[in-house]
């Protein structure tokens, strides 16, 4: 085959391939949502989360750096003295394992609406968590969430968390 049939392979090829990205890839409100299953499972504590604090935490930032950008601003009525930043967060929700045996976060009724450049996005939904406390007692909890989120060289990455007091 002449190099000249092959780049024109190649060319061709590379257009078929970015079509289907542009076409047939994810859209931008499923990469959104796919970001909030993301923070749930991140959140998810359970036998397998393991009991080594450092592991763990090194796991939620990983995490937390695909989900969260760096300069995330949280929002929680219980909450008062949490910092700013992504690792502030981060370290807040490692410690979850020393206070629970199991915790399942979940979003539920999601609301994705986008402004009219298409890189940002306000995001509604309810949260809803259930847990097992270290002394065996149950808990649960269901609030009302809202996320802004900003779209960066082709990702989503939440920007803002407002967590809403309990409604009752």
């Amino acid at each position: 085959m002449s190099k000249r049939r092959i780049l024109l392979a190649a060319i061709v090829l590379g257009a078929a391939i970015a079509a289907y990205a542009l076409l047939l890839g994810p859209s931008d409100e499923q990469r959104v949502r796919y970001q909030l299953t993301r923070l749930a499972t991140s959140l998810t504590v359970s036998d397998d989360t393991g009991t080594n604090p450092i592991a763990h935490l090194a796991h939620v930032n990983s995490e937390f750096a695909e989900i969260f950008d760096e300069d995330v601003r949280v929002h929680i009525p219980e909450l008062t003295s949490l910092g700013q930043g992504r690792g502030e967060l981060a370290r807040i929700a490692a410690q979850a394992p020393m206070q629970f045996r199991s915790l399942k976060v979940s979003f539920e009724d999601v609301s994705i609406k986008f402004d009219g450049s298409g890189r940002d996005a306000h995001v509604e939904a309810t949260a809803n968590l259930r847990a097992t406390r270290r002394d065996g007692g149950d808990a649960s909890d269901r609030r009302a969430v809202t996320f802004q989120a900003v779209k960066r060289d082709g990702s989503w990455r939440i920007s803002t968390v407002q967590v809403w007091p309990s409604a009752g």
